[in-house]
């Protein structure tokens, strides 16, 4: 199948020598979006800002606070940075530009003067960063910073105010007040009462203002020209190295102290960004593919976009995407990649934040406020990802007192989602998968969301079975008991409800008052979230893969979400025509390794490199064309679990591993590609994994051949220093 290789704008032009990606000369790319925390931004391959978010108290659609007028055009300025050299302006040039998830470093001359200059986003700010390397003629070096007015993001709900002087040093600040009416609110809270998921009843922040200042690392001058058409903020000299710096905070007198602790020590905030990825990449597993090293370098990178989009003041929170979105529990649908990369500890604290913010009677938000509040509700069996991603962390850990604190609210939440089952069957009732389900109507029993509710009766059971044999007594084995006895009934229902032998796959829904079907057909039928998913399709493996390489395979990636002659199609005319990795990709790559299918499931390297050499982990694909590819719909973002499904990919699919509650279970795969994997952590020891990239059968432990076919290796037969397997 020919593919397309390029963007419509042009050549995308990433290097890979390590895990970090390399752009040899100019940015190289038609867009990337970049960010830490509360605060992120496009740079556009003329080298300028494209746009900059940043989630303050504000409500989440005010995100926007600057946007140029085209990604194409370099006229609109927004914050661009000049050298002046002897006066006159240079914008700094791309030359070996390594890329951060937080920005970029980069080098380049300028009239004869060597430079090195950096990007660097944190939680609440932007730093632009010059340092000289070799200035010998000793030219006057000053900083420019270059906006328009009118690429201030408006809206009838922001007012802004004009830019003033913010005390000493020549900075300027300005306000902007969003706001929606009382009618406002009631409109946003009315349109929830017509969703078919339970959802809380309030309306986002209706009134916040955020401060944002400008400023330089020198003394600085304010011009604007034509009644504020144009800005310049001018430096004054400087030798060795110079800063501009964008801050944002809900105040003015907090904007002034962060102002000048950042003009104080932005070289610093700017080398503990790097340092913190260094730290980050030493502590994950070290993943190397001698023919794929921008697979490779995507893999490296995952935990880092991961870490980039935590929210600094909120332990445990993670907005869902670079390129938009705030805090949602997304990241729960693929939480075994935390325990695979190496991060168990960032999954508690996800775990510990959802559970605070459980409300008794909706439990677990999808979605919260910038203030931290619940805001959307989820369906109870998406919610059971709690119960998974606990389980993720009790394997990689093994830790007791975890389960002790967090046990008896996971029970809580189980026994909620049961008041939701249906005729005694172990299918519970909610809304399934995407955002607009097909021909769901809130009186649903889906596929998707059973999948994950079957999976968290296993693994909720096996967790209280673990307590009851560390602390004794009766509780948690009748709990386990009971749970055991539900997720069976379930399994049996679920093979039965939505299995269409005619078709040899599973149907997305039927009514939770008949169960009359619903005949569509998606990719994402069933959350492959644990191992047990495999009790699902078993005995159907090969039927459920066929039908998923007949119907999904595309040019880059999977897609859409159901086939193009299901009478479903095309939905909503948006995520149903896409590629979404974070709902497909495991269930896809893991039934293809079970059935053997390994040119489907090897495709998977060709797909990510085709998106990573663009520098993006895709939220989505929109599939309306056959070539559809000639760009991304978002050119250059991350999304965390688009970028977690891969990473769990690797893992589970292509080199066949599995860390359960008992130790590492090994599948051969079959993959030829040659990889390695150095430095994974499980329960304090060490395991180096190697993929030969010949296809075999068998697994080598510690050099001791193994018999064919899966290999279990308990805990207590890992090595005391490092555990050696090859496959």
């Amino acid at each position: 199948m020919p593919t397309t290789t390029l963007s419509n704008l042009s050549a995308s032009d990433l290097a890979f020598d390590g895990d970090l990606p390399v752009i040899p000369s100019g940015f190289g790319l038609d867009q990337s979006w970049f960010g830490k925390g509360r605060t992120a931004l496009t740079v556009l391959r003329h080298g300028g800002i494209g746009e900059i978010l940043h989630f303050g108290r504000q409500a989440m659609p005010m995100r926007t606070f600057f946007r140029a007028g085209s990604p194409q055009s370099a006229w609109g300025k927004v914050f661009r940075l000049c050298l002046l050299v002897d006066g006159t302006p240079w914008y700094p040039e791309f030359n070996r530009t390594r890329l951060y998830p937080h920005g970029y470093v980069s080098t380049c001359s300028l009239a004869g003067v060597r430079i090195e200059h950096e990007l660097t986003v944190l939680d609440d700010a932007v730093v632009q960063r010059v340092r000289v390397l070799a200035n010998p003629r000793r030219r006057t070096l000053a900083l420019r910073l270059v906006w328009h007015g009118g690429c201030r993001a408006n809206s009838p709900n922001r007012t802004w105010s004009a830019w003033e002087p913010l005390g000493a040093g020549g900075a300027v600040a300005a306000g902007a007040l969003d706001r929606f009416t009382p009618a406002e609110c009631r409109a946003q809270i009315d349109r929830k009462r017509h969703q078919v998921r339970p959802n809380f009843l309030v309306a986002d922040v209706a009134r916040a203002e955020t401060q944002v200042g400008v400023a330089l690392t020198t003394a600085a001058r304010h011009r604007s020209f034509h009644g504020g058409f144009k800005h310049w903020l001018d430096g004054a000299p400087f030798a060795d190295e110079a800063a501009a710096i964008l801050a944002f905070a809900p105040e003015r007198a907090a904007l002034r102290r962060r102002l000048g602790v950042l003009r104080r020590g932005c070289a610093e905030a700017c080398t503990g960004a790097r340092q913190g990825v260094e730290r980050r990449l030493a502590a994950a597993p070290r993943i190397a593919m001698p023919d794929a090293p921008a697979v490779a370098s995507c893999m490296a990178n995952v935990p880092l976009v991961v870490d980039a989009l935590a929210v600094a003041d909120a332990p445990g929170a993670y907005r869902a995407a670079m390129h938009d979105y705030w805090v949602w529990l997304d990241l729960f649908f693929n939480s075994g990649s935390f325990a695979y990369s190496n991060d168990p500890q960032a999954l508690l604290a996800m775990l510990r934040l959802h559970r605070g913010l459980a409300d008794r009677r909706l439990g677990i938000p999808a979605l919260v406020t910038t203030r931290m509040q619940p805001y959307l509700g989820a369906a109870w069996h998406t919610q059971c990802l709690f119960i998974t991603a606990l389980y993720h962390h009790h394997c990689a850990t093994g830790d007791h007192a975890v389960l002790r604190e967090l046990l008896p609210f996971a029970c809580w939440l189980m026994d909620r989602s049961l008041t939701a089952e249906v005729g005694g069957c172990g299918l519970i009732e909610g809304a399934g998968l995407p955002d607009f389900p097909v021909d769901q109507d809130g009186h649903d029993l889906c596929s998707s969301g059973n999948s994950i509710h079957y999976q968290a009766l296993r693994a909720l059971a096996r967790l209280a079975r673990t307590l009851h044999q560390a602390d004794g007594g009766a509780r948690w084995e009748r709990l386990a008991g009971r749970y055991d006895a539900t997720a069976q009934r379930c399994l049996e229902s679920f093979r039965r409800v939505f299995w269409d032998a005619r078709q040899g796959y599973y149907i997305d829904s039927v009514s939770s008052r008949d169960l009359s079907p619903r005949r569509h057909y998606p990719v994402f039928a069933v959350q492959w979230v644990t191992h047990w998913a495999a009790d699902l399709i078993a005995g159907r493996e090969a039927a459920v893969a066929g039908f998923l390489a007949r119907n999904f395979t595309s040019r880059h990636g999977l897609g859409g979400m159901i086939p193009g002659w299901d009478a479903g199609f095309p939905g909503d005319g948006n995520q149903i025509q896409a590629y979404y990795p974070s709902w497909s990709e495991a269930f896809y790559r893991q039934a293809m390794m079970l059935a053997g299918r390994r040119r489907e499931l090897e495709r998977w390297f060709g797909d990510v490199e085709w998106y990573w050499r663009q520098h993006a982990m895709p939220e989505g694909l929109t599939l309306d064309a056959e070539n559809e590819g000639f760009t991304l719909d978002n050119p250059g973002c991350k999304q965390a679990f688009a970028g977690q499904a891969w990473y769990g990919v690797l893992f589970r699919s292509i080199l066949g591993l599995e860390i359960d509650h008992e130790g590492l279970v090994l599948t051969p795969t079959g993959v030829r590609r040659a990889l390695s994997v150095r430095g994974l952590v499980v329960r304090g020891r060490r395991i180096d994994l190697a993929l030969s990239g010949r296809g075999g059968r068998t697994v080598t432990v510690d050099g001791v051949r193994q018999r064919p076919g899966r290999v279990r290796i308990p805990f207590d037969r890992l090595a005391a220093t490092t555990t050696r397997i090859s496959l």
